[in-house]
């Protein structure tokens, strides 16, 4: 179950697709979900996202 932040697995079977891929040279991403739900719980409005 997500914490109270956190995505869900459907929420994020949507946003996952439009997420970069790694770069084939260079540092790899960090964690596209960690970023999302930075970002979400930062929002001051806190929409949701569907």
């Amino acid at each position: 179950m997500p914490g109270r932040h956190e995505r869900t697995e459907a929420e994020w079977a949507l946003l996952a697709p439009l997420m970069p891929t790694d770069a084939p040279k260079g540092k790899k991403w960090a964690d596209h979900r960690k970023i999302i739900n930075a970002i979400l719980l930062a929002h001051p409005h806190r929409h949701p996202l569907a």
